[in-house]
């Protein structure tokens, strides 16, 4: 939340950023202790993710284009959003950068973004929805907007409803680790929230 006006000269400070966010949600639950570590090292044989090869590159992509978008004076709800779609479709969905943590860094750098121009955050799908929308293909790494898919995905987002309270929830289950990180995921977005309530 203090951050959420920090200016970014460069690309590679921004980069820093999303993979100091990515540590911090990582750091105490996994065996991950720096940032050197947190990129994925090997390809899925479930999901088309971006190959492993091509990661520190395409998150250089993708945070200079949220860069771009940074340095305008001032940006409507609309383009807000198209940003925060642009951080689930790269982090979470398609490029899938680190080994551990993906869903978690994009969410909040999503909010760290919709606070940076004081907006609410959209509900985001349940489960069944999210592999709805999610792409069944490889995404062509120079064009990772271009796609029928995307573009449903991006007005998802766009035409749902903003979330006006935070509420703690664990997944089912007794998996302590999960339930460890659920908690401590659902304590942050609360406080996020809240300090975002205060603000705005």
């Amino acid at each position: 939340f203090d951050n959420r006006y920090r200016n970014f000269d460069t690309t590679a400070q921004l980069v820093e950023f999303i993979e100091e966010i990515n540590l911090m949600l990582v750091k105490g639950v996994t065996n991950i202790t720096s940032t050197k570590d947190i990129y994925r090292n090997e390809d899925s044989e479930k999901f088309s993710y971006t190959p492993h090869k091509m990661l520190v590159t395409q998150l250089a992509d993708f945070a200079a284009n949220i860069l771009t978008n940074f340095k305008k004076a001032a940006l409507s709800e609309k383009d807000a959003i198209i940003l925060v779609a642009r951080t689930y479709w790269r982090i979470n969905f398609t490029d899938h950068y680190f080994k551990d943590g993906c869903g978690k860094t994009a969410e909040a750098f999503a909010v760290f973004i919709l606070m940076r121009y004081n907006y609410l955050v959209p509900q985001l799908p349940d489960r069944k929805k999210w592999y709805e929308l999610a792409p069944k293909k490889a995404v062509d790494t120079k064009f990772p907007y271009n796609s029928e898919t995307y573009f449903d995905f991006q007005q998802y987002l766009l035409t749902a409803p903003k979330i006006q309270k935070t509420k703690a929830t664990a997944p089912a289950g007794d998996n302590a680790k999960r339930i460890r990180i659920a908690k401590a995921k659902a304590a942050a977005l609360i406080l996020l929230q809240e300090q975002y309530n205060q603000a705005a």
